[in-house]
């Protein structure tokens, strides 16, 4: 994106912050949003019992 806001001048300021702040909040959303759904997606596997 630096590409082009600085050398080509292709994004407006505003374009640029837009993005920058969007790429930002999905960095952190992505992650926390999985972590929260994996226990529905991926259940608890059963513990073998140590007697077999």
């Amino acid at each position: 994106m630096d590409i082009a806001y600085v050398q080509n001048s292709i994004l407006s300021t505003e374009a640029f912050y837009t993005l920058m702040l969007t790429a930002f909040w999905l960095n952190i959303a992505v992650p926390v949003t999985i972590s929260l759904w994996k226990p529905y997606c991926m259940p608890a596997e059963e513990v073998p019992d140590a007697d077999s």
